[in-house]
């Protein structure tokens, strides 16, 4: 499959591939004898992890050590995320206003789930609520891993959003992109009483109190019945329940 993009591939282009996994494949590519080179390109995954070098330089370097077929033998190898990325980016254009819900709907579905999550996790991350309202309501996963620039491991949407809740984010309260993620990731339980809308939280007491009013068992109806009216009535994607 043909590139969209004529060579050399910017290196800001690589965010979801993530710039020390492009680094290590390019090493790949460079003869094993030429070991001055392969320790340069050590040298800048340590110097592009501690942000003392900045992409463009990153990118005159990339080009005067590796050489261009070597970057070119890499992104190749690395194309099926690089690609993710292109489909994230169209994902993430198609939530802007006016939005077609249906076109944006199909556009998920055309896209691998990856991208659609990669998309997810770049609006939970830039605090954009109602992408993230959108992009819930047309299918995007948040439980599921990608990709993130800047560690080579892979994080759910859902955990990104947890570490801004336990870093005591300001965007990340109330009403925020990364509260959502947590309500419809994790659930409308009790537990996460303190991110839900004042709305909520009061339907959740009046709840609460027919219960006890009824004299049902506590556990499941605190536990599974109020979390799923809550999500029917509050939630990104509401349904139908039966009583």
């Amino acid at each position: 499959m043909p590139l969209q993009r004529p060579w050399p591939f910017p290196v800001e282009s690589l965010h979801a591939v993530n710039v020390p996994i492009f680094i290590s494949a390019v090493k790949q590519f460079v003869p094993e004898s030429e070991m001055q080179r392969h320790l340069e390109l050590e040298e800048m995954i340590d110097a592009y992890n501690s942000r003392s070098i900045g992409k463009q330089e990153l990118q005159v370097r990339l080009r005067r050590v590796a050489g261009r077929q070597a970057l070119k033998k890499a992104l190749l190898t690395l194309f099926p995320q690089v690609n993710e990325l292109h489909q994230a980016q169209e994902i993430l254009l198609a939530t802007r206003r006016p939005v077609d819900m249906t076109k944006l709907q199909q556009l998920i579905f055309a896209s691998k789930p990856s991208a659609a999550a990669f998309a997810l996790s770049e609006a939970c991350e830039r605090n954009n609520e109602p992408a993230v309202r959108m992009l819930l309501q047309c299918g995007a996963d948040a439980l599921l891993p990608v990709t993130r620039y800047g560690s080579l491991g892979q994080l759910a949407t859902l955990d990104v959003a947890k570490e801004m809740t336990d870093g005591g984010l300001a965007h990340a309260a109330t009403g925020s992109a990364a509260a959502l993620v947590i309500l419809e990731g994790d659930g409308w339980v009790p537990a996460n009483r303190e991110l839900m809308p004042a709305a909520a939280r009061q339907r959740a007491v009046a709840l609460a109190w027919i219960g006890c009013k009824a004299i049902l068992p506590s556990e499941p109806w605190n536990q599974l019945l109020i979390p799923r009216v809550l999500r029917a009535e509050f939630g990104c994607v509401r349904f139908m329940y039966r009583p």
